[in-house]
């Protein structure tokens, strides 16, 4: 048998499209809430014995802003001793050991100049873990 005209193929009249299963994720998460504080810290490189002392700008649930004299590289493990306020603890006077990492390093705030405040490098570090201590 042979074909001597055209076919017309033709399109159903529904189509069925098929729908992504995922759920749609936001694009846009709040950030934990920040406190500005002006609290002292001090500060050192896991294992290591030498502690620096630094200011606490900012600190939230889950980070903290800070400034003090040594820069320490992005990624670095550290530890922090500070009085943890009562808005973020529920206790007063309660001193928090916490582990953290370097996630920012500026050696110099903007707007200064380094010879003018040999303490105004900034550090911020998430906050991995930590305990109170007595």
């Amino acid at each position: 048998m042979r074909r001597i005209e055209r076919v017309e193929h033709t399109k159903p009249d529904t189509v069925i499209r098929r729908s992504h299963t995922r759920e749609k994720r936001p694009s846009w998460t709040p950030r934990a809430r920040r406190l500005k504080l002006d609290l002292a810290l001090r500060y050192r490189v896991n294992s290591t014995s030498t502690w620096y002392e630094g200011t606490i700008e900012n600190l939230s649930q889950t980070g903290i802003l800070f400034k003090g004299p040594q820069q320490l590289p992005v990624n670095a493990l550290i530890e922090m001793v500070f009085e943890m306020p009562e808005e973020i603890s529920g206790q007063k006077n309660r001193s928090v050991l916490c582990q953290g990492r370097v996630i920012r390093s500026n050696d110099v705030m903007p707007g200064k100049k380094a010879d003018q405040d040999p303490e105004n490098g900034l550090l911020a570090a998430s906050i991995v873990d930590y305990k109170f201590i007595r």
